[in-house]
């Protein structure tokens, strides 16, 4: 498979920075459907405005469209994790944005402020913690394969309770999908062919995977604080969207 991907060599050509904006783009367009349009469906506006033959439709599009978004995000997270000159502030400010992130992703996407779900934030802060502890394991106990091998597996697994016990959006599947990003690094064939097997659970997440082919691996446009503002600042103004359009 090494030699396959020498052949896209010449066609990659999305930096970092590319498929992240990509990403926000059709998380906006996830998350208006499931926080704004859901409900001016089912409360009868679009029936008002005259769209009834294909409101479901233009739901379920939008919905797919969405599923574009993690995959990226969590292969971009691996990667920032071997680019970042302090894991330390990486995950520092995950954390941070996890949780200034969560009363506006609770009042769009739950059904009020609470711990029903919490936000991708802190799927990517436990993934990040799980990785980094892996890479710990692995240079501490070089020598050890057995005890590698059984702390490497506990820290996943650890990962995986946490994600699933604080109900994050898309639980310890995102954790172990950055575990396969991570093990998979140097065969990118490999990393999305079993990535996308991992999550066949939301079929139309496949073109997040083909893109992943044609990342460069260069930054290109930086949008690092961009998107962490982004994602609070896109729920918050969603949901003043929908309070303005159709009430709480």
């Amino acid at each position: 498979m090494t030699g396959l991907m020498e052949k896209f060599k010449p066609y990659q050509r999305l930096s970092a920075g590319t498929l992240k904006l990509i990403a926000i783009v059709t998380m906006l367009i996830d998350h208006f459907a499931a926080g704004v349009y859901a409900d001016l469906y089912t409360k009868g506006y679009l029936i008002q405005w005259g769209i009834t033959d294909y409101a479901s439709d233009i739901y379920y599009i939008c919905r797919n469209v969405g599923r574009f978004a993690f995959p990226v995000f969590c292969f971009l997270l691996v990667e920032g994790f071997f680019y970042t000159k302090s894991r330390g502030k990486y995950l520092r400010n995950l954390v941070i944005f996890a949780l200034v992130s969560e009363v506006p992703f609770d009042l769009l996407l739950e059904e009020g402020i609470g711990f029903a779900g919490q936000n991708v934030f802190f799927t990517l802060a436990i993934a990040l913690g799980v990785i980094w502890g892996i890479t710990k394991v692995k240079e501490k106990f070089t020598n050890e394969p057995t005890v590698s091998f059984f702390l490497q597996g506990t820290a996943i697994v650890a990962g995986c309770l946490l994600a699933y016990g604080l109900r994050t959006d898309y639980s310890y599947y995102g954790i172990v999908l950055a575990v396969i990003f991570y093990y998979y690094r140097n065969n990118r064939i490999l990393a999305c062919l079993v990535g996308y097997i991992w999550f066949t659970f939301e079929p139309w997440c496949f073109p997040a995977f083909i893109a992943l082919l044609f990342y460069n691996g260069k930054r290109g446009i930086s949008l690092k604080y961009f998107f962490y503002a982004f994602y609070p600042a896109h729920l918050l103004l969603l949901y003043v969207l929908r309070v303005l359009w159709i009430g709480n």
